[in-house]
């Protein structure tokens, strides 16, 4: 079996809003090294559950910690060859934006997505990753992360695995398992997810897909609304409708790119 762990910082235990590299916390190498030692503990539980290999994506922002993962794995980059695996795990994932505990919650551009619900519901960087997945059959067999990432979990995929490792109490504070703890808890769960692979369905919805997403500054309203298929809905909300969640994965990744300047540091308002 082949498993891909898909990596974040934001909720891994003890990353708060200092660990998100701010110079002036000094927190942000601590951080790394607690995601580090949920991830390594997420290779360790796949691999005690029956694994024989473990792909591990590395986001460039949030490089890894190499003395603290001691167990072996395939760096990977690619974030699309996950539709070649077993299995699909998330390790330090956030929830959605804009929900009141979700530990520096966000949607990709953390400055300017306000929602993005699909069919109703709210979805996440999560959701979107693990919708591609199981286009490809590919089941998420484990979540490792805040509160409000295990309560999308459940709605969107139901069951399957859920490490809560961190609670928020609104974007900046959050209530964090002690490091070893988190790790046991990660351990344990990525293994059971590994033996009740058979029984996790892929993640799915009933087609056809009606995105309403929802946006800071009416100009990126403006200017997704002329992408071919995007209707206005008000002065900061546009929407679309996909026939699967490749096209809807795809359609996001555009829409993402109109949005990059007001997401930088030189953005005017």
């Amino acid at each position: 079996m082949r498993i891909y762990i898909m990596t974040d910082m934001e909720a891994a235990s003890g990353s708060l809003w200092g660990g998100y590299g701010l110079p002036q916390s000094g927190e942000g190498d601590r951080s790394l090294r607690y995601m580090s030692g949920e991830i390594n503990a997420a290779i360790a539980g796949a691999k005690a559950g029956g694994a024989e290999e473990v792909h591990v994506f590395e986001v460039g922002h949030h490089p890894f910690v190499a003395d603290v993962i001691s167990e072996t794995y395939t760096r990977s980059t690619d974030m699309f060859a996950v539709r070649d695996m077993d299995g699909l795990m998330f390790v330090g994932q956030h929830g959605p934006a804009g929900v009141r505990d979700g530990v520096l919650s966000h949607c990709s551009c953390g400055k300017t997505v306000m929602s993005l619900r699909v069919n109703g519901h709210n979805v996440g960087e999560m959701g979107l990753f693990a919708g591609y997945a199981g286009h490809f059959d590919v089941p998420t067999l484990m979540v490792a992360g805040d509160r409000s990432v295990a309560r999308e979990t459940e709605d969107l995929i139901g069951d399957t695995e859920i490490a809560c490792v961190t609670e928020g109490l609104g974007n900046n504070t959050a209530i964090c398992l002690a490091p070893k703890a988190a790790q046991r808890l990660v351990y344990e769960k990525a293994k059971a997810g590994v033996r009740r692979a058979s029984a996790i369905a892929p993640m799915t919805m009933t087609p056809p897909l009606n995105v309403e997403y929802r946006v800071t500054y009416c100009v990126i309203a403006d200017s997704l609304e002329r992408l071919p298929g995007v209707r206005r809905k008000d002065e900061r909300t546009v929407e679309y409708t996909c026939e699967n969640w490749l096209e809807l994965h795809e359609m996001f990744h555009i829409t993402v790119m109109a949005q990059q300047f007001w997401d930088s540091r030189i953005a005017s308002c």
